[in-house]
């Protein structure tokens, strides 16, 4: 074994030594020749332009395509704010490195490793912003330079590449890089290269991307739109008609021509006397059909990229606030598939090769994995309030109360929050109550037992030492207990099986009515027991005498 290691330590030492720090495979690259933007007017590309390049993509040469792509989120204003909010919002997840399940020591080691390498990249949201460039285009390719750091090979620097330097190999299912004279392209560099997949359909890759979908509804957009400005060039301006004799030469005709043009731009113009010029009327027509088109594309390309409309119109129509949260919900689903995705793509093209370059026995089936938490946040006071409602249902983890709030569990060795003892304690935190004589736990301060039981109350924190006042009522309910302890047997038997009786009979009613029926009933039972009620006048009678010593103490403990 340690010779197996020790080989692998020599190839993974021969393979630092061959890859060169500070050098990409595009650095040699001469930009000006490389195809980055569509060669004519994206505004005006026309239907049979826009199927010939698809059909072209479709069979590997992407690069037509994927400058149009370019061309289209930076010349539509509503494409690029709706992909902005898309790209945007995998920067508000938190993000983690978490270890495979059961890991050995070797495999905690590495985790800790990719945990550091990971939290200290300064541009780890750029290269985060850069692949989530791959929901539009189907792609991203990032370019990788590695150099040494404290004994380690590690990326340090991540570029974007467009996505027009690319070739697409069908056969192999692997992207080629466009060089000047080599338009079949070249092998991409191993481990130099982050090329992250993003599917938001099924099919062949030149399909996969969202802006595949978006083509033709930003043809037929600028369609409208530049209708829209021709007819803004026209409203309100009259037709102009032109009339010239009978044998006017072709040089004359030219100059009634520039003069009905002047006409209409500059309101004036000049031609000889014997031409002149009618005004018939305005142009008319409604700019309303214009606007419908460009209104309904744009509604068409916040569907397909949010997956939703009101999220991002508020024509005072249709948009109202309700409805705007339930799109946000579908958003929050289309969230977690770009995260999820984005996610799989470091764990297995950058968190794979660093493990590799710098620990001789990686296993690529246990990698620590990159996570994003794409959890919704909770209304807290709405899980507090569920908790303390569902403890009385079934018994609850302590542990998930902890995790659908967020708070971390406390150590041993945490400062920890104390409720006042002027608040009363949430039920939720209380383990159990004292079952008798609610007076004596009213007044005992810490952790004492009652009189009337072996259960603890325990205190949140200290009270304050008990006053004159509740030094008193606490004898005085002692000696009401003691005198009510002090009657015969008979009595209270008689008493316990009265209510024993009454009890039972109250569980049977199944209702209000029936309960108070039952009350009356048993009323005129005990007026008929004279046990009871023999038991019931000496109980009065020695609450009564305990009452009348209680104030003669009080009275004199006032005087004094």
């Amino acid at each position: 074994m340690n010779i197996f290691k020790r080989g692998l330590n020599a190839l993974s030492s021969a393979v630092k030594a061959a890859l060169k720090p500070n050098k990409t495979q595009v650095d040699d690259l001469d930009r000006d020749q490389m195809p980055t933007y569509y060669e004519s007017n994206a505004r005006t590309i026309t239907p049979v332009q826009l199927k010939r390049l698809l059909d072209d993509a479709d069979k590997g040469d992407i690069s037509a395509m994927h400058a149009l792509f370019f061309e289209m989120e930076e010349q539509d204003g509503h494409i690029f704010a709706e992909m902005q909010k898309r790209r945007n919002a995998i920067l508000t997840l938190e993000w983690s490195i978490k270890s495979v399940k059961n890991p050995t020591p070797a495999e905690e080691k590495q985790a800790e490793f990719i945990r550091d390498y990971l939290e200290n990249i300064s541009n780890i949201d750029s290269l985060l912003l850069d692949l989530s460039d791959g929901i539009g285009a189907g792609f991203s390719a990032i370019a990788m330079t590695w150099d040494y750091s404290d004994g380690k090979l590690l990326p340090y620097k991540f570029d974007w590449e467009p996505q027009s330097h690319f070739k697409y190999d069908i056969q192999t299912n692997e992207f080629r890089l466009l060089t000047p004279g080599n338009f079949e392209g070249e092998d991409l560099w191993p481990d130099t290269w982050i090329i992250h997949r993003h599917k938001v359909k099924s099919g062949a890759q030149a399909r996969s991307g969202l802006f595949r979908v978006l083509a033709w509804i930003f043809a037929l957009k600028n369609f409208s739109v530049l209708d829209f400005a021709e007819f803004l060039e026209l409203y309100g301006l009259p037709i102009r008609i032109g009339k010239y004799p009978e044998g006017t030469t072709q040089a004359n005709r030219r100059i009634l021509l520039n003069a009905l043009a002047s006409i209409g731009h500059n309101a004036a113009g000049i031609m000889p006397e014997s031409m002149n010029v009618e005004l018939i009327n305005a142009a008319l027509g409604s700019e309303d059909p214009y606007l419908a088109m460009i209104e309904l594309c744009e509604k068409w390309i916040s569907k397909i990229i949010l997956g939703g409309t009101l999220t991002s119109q508020a024509d005072g129509k249709t948009s109202t606030n309700a409805l705007g949260n339930v799109h946000n919900e579908v958003r929050h689903d289309i969230l977690i598939s770009d995260a999820k995705q984005i996610a799989q793509t470091i764990t297995m093209q950058l968190i794979g090769p660093v493990l590799q370059k710098n620990f001789p026995d990686v296993n690529l089936g246990r990698l620590p994995y990159f996570e994003f938490d794409t959890r919704e946040k909770k209304d807290l006071s709405l899980v507090v309030q569920t908790f303390d409602q569902a403890r009385n249902i079934a018994p609850i983890k302590a542990d998930e109360f902890y995790e659908q709030t967020g708070f971390s569990k406390p150590s041993e060795d945490d400062e920890v929050l104390q409720a006042s003892h002027t608040a009363p304690a949430s039920p939720f935190f209380m383990s159990q109550q004292p079952p008798n004589n609610a007076l004596l736990h009213t007044y005992l301060p810490g952790n004492q037992k009652c009189s009337c039981c072996s259960t603890h109350t325990v205190a949140l924190s200290q009270n304050p030492p008990l006053d004159d006042e509740a030094t008193s009522a606490i004898e005085s309910q002692e000696e009401l207990d003691s005198a009510v302890r002090g009657l015969p047997s008979k009595y209270t038997q008689s008493y316990d099986s009265v209510v024993r009786k009454a009890v039972a009979k109250l569980k049977e009613a199944k209702s209000y009515e029936e309960a108070e029926s039952m009350l009356e009933t048993m009323m005129e039972e005990m007026n008929q027991d004279t046990q009871f009620n023999e038991a019931m006048s000496q109980a009065l009678l020695v609450a009564d005498i305990a009452g009348i010593l209680s104030v003669d103490k009080e009275s004199e403990i006032s005087d004094e």
